[in-house]
């Protein structure tokens, strides 16, 4: 054979041909030399007794390292589930917290991918039977700009090691495909922050939403909180993660800088809301991160951060505004709260200073022309008006100082009528 073939074949099958080779060409030639060497030339013969101890020393050099390599590549893999992601929009990741997943994407339109997917024990070996991996799924969340998470349990059966697994997305659900029969994971959607399970380790109990597990058969993995959320961490570091494309990402960053000293997370909570420019993620990460931030008393709360939660009241993201307005019931931070019931019943929304006006769609959850009752808290009055007119109001008016208030009825009157709110803070 030439010189190229055994380099393409050692190339391919490495040290077996190597192996091949020495035995064949290499021994050979040393062997068939020293056996036409000079018998009286002891010098001669002695070297080529040497050369060809040396090569039989590395045939079986080559012999041990190729059963090595063997044994690695056989014995000592990882065990190992292969299978397939069927049926997942492109805009969903999908992940787990308990092993290694590998993916490899498939389109199949515009809109869905299928995957082939391995998936591997961290601790080197097969899982028992009934053992359950959990899944987790990003995917955008209807209403919001935040991410909805998902949480499955797969239970792991030991002919999935033969026969591999087929997962199959619909409906926001998870389906275990076994033999054209759809078996339904159990899981879902967590709870907004929710961190799944396997991510959180550490000393302290947490008790806030932030750790709340999903099901009832999740009640120890949130028993403690991660060692690292109770470490200080750079603003820089704080940023980076709460603007992160990982949703998983994004909630640990929340949840670390709820538990971050108050006197140095405060004012970086305001420098992110008083700055026009920050962005959604990293606006909303705050606002949650002050949701669940354990003993903060309202006096803690900056001028800027008050103003910019009473200005969220009426956001048209739904993840800013239901922050928002947790933290307003909290501390009691709601300037107006209008009600569509005469005595303060019925359907209501809660406003902060501002201008809001129907046609601009921006009266919330309050329908145009409904309104029949106000709350307006202490330090703010609220003007009412039956037109939206240039912006200013226009047509039949009210205007309310602090207290409890029905709206004015009949003709020439507000109540039912209003399509025009602002609320403004009364001067001391």
């Amino acid at each position: 054979m030439s010189a190229e073939t055994w380099v393409n074949i050692l190339y391919t099958y490495g040290p077996y041909a190597l192996l091949i080779f020495l035995v064949l060409v290499v021994e050979k030639q040393v062997r068939s030399a020293w056996r036409e060497a000079d018998k009286n030339n002891k010098p001669e013969r002695t070297l080529f007794q040497v050369l060809y101890g040396l090569t039989w020393l590395m045939i079986f050099g080559v012999a041990i390292c190729g059963i090595y390599a063997w044994w690695v590549i056989n014995l000592t893999r990882r065990p190992q589930i292969i299978g397939t992601a069927e049926s997942f929009l492109n805009v969903e990741i999908l992940g787990t917290t308990c092993a290694d997943l590998y993916l490899h994407k498939k389109p199949k339109g515009l809109a869905y991918s299928d995957y082939d997917l391995l998936l591997i024990n961290t601790d080197h070996k097969q899982w028992p039977d009934g053992e359950k991996i959990r899944l987790t799924i990003q995917a955008p969340r209807t209403g919001a700009k935040d991410d909805d998470l998902y949480e499955y349990e797969l239970p792991i059966r030991s002919d999935f090691y033969k026969t591999g697994v087929v997962l199959r997305r619909r409906e926001n659900k998870l389906l275990l495909v076994n033999k054209d029969k759809e078996e339904e994971l159990r899981g879902g959607v967590l709870p907004s922050n929710a961190l799944p399970s396997g991510v959180q380790a550490g000393n302290a109990a947490p008790t806030s939403s932030l750790t709340k597990p999903a099901w009832d058969f999740l009640p120890t993995v949130y028993a403690q909180a991660p060692q690292a959320a109770q470490q200080a961490y750079s603003t820089y570091e704080f940023t980076v993660g709460l603007e992160s494309p990982d949703a998983i990402v994004r909630r640990q960053s929340r949840y670390a800088l709820s538990l971050q000293d108050q006197s140095t997370a405060i004012p970086f909570i305001d420098g992110v809301l008083k700055n026009n420019a920050s962005s959604y993620r990293l606006r909303l990460g705050v606002l949650v991160a002050l949701n669940h931030m354990p003993n903060l008393r309202a006096e803690s709360l900056l001028p800027a951060t008050v103003s910019a939660i009473q200005n969220t009241l009426n956001d048209p993201d739904d993840a800013l505004r239901n922050e928002a307005l947790g933290l307003a019931k909290k501390y009691q931070l709601i300037p107006v709260t209008v009600f569509e019931d005469v005595d303060l019943a019925g359907r209501s929304q809660a406003y902060g200073p501002g201008i809001y006006r129907a046609d601009k769609a921006r009266l919330g959850s309050l329908p145009n022309d409904s309104a029949s009752s106000v709350h307006v808290a202490k330090g703010f009055g609220v003007r009412l008006c039956e037109n939206e007119g240039d912006g200013n109001g226009s047509g039949v008016c009210e205007t309310k100082g602090p207290g409890n208030h029905n709206l004015t009825w009949g003709p020439g009157n507000v109540a039912d009528k209003v399509s025009f709110i602002q609320v403004f803070a009364l001067e001391n």
